[in-house]
């Protein structure tokens, strides 16, 4: 069972089955875990572009240290968006390998990161849509 902390790589229809982030699985990681209902922040490899038309206003970037997480790259952790679902099951089989979470003190940075100034939240609106991209995400019956 994914609990908070835990990282896992899954491809999101956000904002459409088009999108990036439904072509390419990027990791996760887990904010709230109260089955059925999770919530994720995204995370992805951190790109010149992003050094300097930064999208994003609040985020955390983190270098690879299998101590703290299991990012092979220097990561960009988003922390304006929580990603969250409502009626699925997540496979243990979706967490990484390198180490299946991060460590607390990374946990806490992105959850006063996120505190900061509110996040919005993105409820994954067509799970169906999720779950194709992902066979190893399962609906709740």
């Amino acid at each position: 069972m994914i609990s908070e902390r835990n990282v896992i790589r899954m491809k999101v229809p956000y904002p459409s089955i088009s999108s990036d982030l439904a072509v390419q699985a990027h990791m996760y990681v887990c904010r709230t875990s109260t089955h059925p209902k999770y919530s994720f922040v995204k995370c992805q490899t951190l790109k010149p572009y992003m050094l300097v038309a930064n999208p994003t206003k609040h985020f955390i970037d983190e270098q690879p240290d299998s101590n703290r997480n299991p990012f092979s790259r220097t990561t960009r952790i988003d922390c304006d968006k929580l990603f969250s679902t409502e009626k699925v099951n997540y496979s243990d089989a979706l967490l990484t390998t390198r180490r299946c979470d991060i460590c607390q003190e990374l946990y806490d940075n992105i959850i006063t990161e996120l505190e900061t100034d509110g996040w919005t939240d993105v409820p994954i609106n067509n799970e169906a849509e999720l779950i194709r991209l992902n066979p190893l995400i399962t609906p709740i019956e």
